[in-house]
């Protein structure tokens, strides 16, 4: 009976580390890159916001600068005055954005100043993928917003530029969501432990 109960509260166990995820309310973090030093930052910059770390890197071990674009005409207020941007090193990689805990939603607004080369725009997360572009004469002030939801990964990939430079772009404003495990589902792991404690302890001094 003692070992029955013990499979059966491994079992629940199990079942509500995996209710964390699946269950719990999502806790969002928004990177807008207003607090960040403008220039190059090296081969990588670490930004944390709501508990949640994101580290930005370029394939191919290029630059990562901030840009400072107040002096920009036609800028879009979301943007503020700093961007990420690709343009120190145009011929350098795709932004590789590696977070602390997993995501489960992530959206990006990326843009070009006119007069601009036609550009796409792409971000890919998990096993979703989202894909934008503006023509030449649209330019900066018709910006996009990329978005992938129902994913579950580390990492996520910004991409975006044209034929001629095809990182060229300024991304903003990265937002993502985390799943957060709910109280409840933490009381019931607690009390199973508690349980597998009391159970422990019983066997023990059954055998003494």
């Amino acid at each position: 009976m003692q070992a029955r109960l013990l499979i059966n509260t491994r079992k629940f166990l199990s079942v509500a580390a995996s209710a964390a995820l699946m269950a719990g309310s999502a806790s969002a973090a928004i990177f807008d890159f207003e607090g960040a030093t403008t220039g190059l930052q090296g081969g990588s910059l670490v930004q944390t916001n709501a508990g949640l770390t994101m580290t930005i890197t370029r394939i191919g071990g290029s630059d990562v600068e901030i840009r400072n674009i107040s002096g920009f005409s036609g800028a879009p207020g979301a943007f503020g005055s700093r961007t990420l941007s690709p343009f120190n090193d145009t011929a350098g990689g795709a932004f590789l954005l590696t977070f602390s805990s997993a995501i489960t939603s992530i959206s990006v607004n990326a843009g070009d100043f006119a007069p601009s080369d036609a550009d796409t725009f792409s971000l890919l997360a998990g096993s979703g993928s989202d894909i934008g572009s503006q023509s030449g004469s649209t330019g900066f002030p018709t910006f996009t917003t990329l978005s992938v939801t129902g994913i579950n990964t580390l990492t996520a990939t910004l991409s975006g530029g044209s034929a001629s430079f095809p990182q060229s772009v300024f991304w903003d404003n990265i937002t993502v969501t985390t799943a957060v495990p709910e109280p409840e589902t933490y009381a019931m792991m607690l009390a199973g432990l508690g349980f597998l404690g009391f159970m422990a302890r019983r066997r023990k001094q059954q055998a003494a």
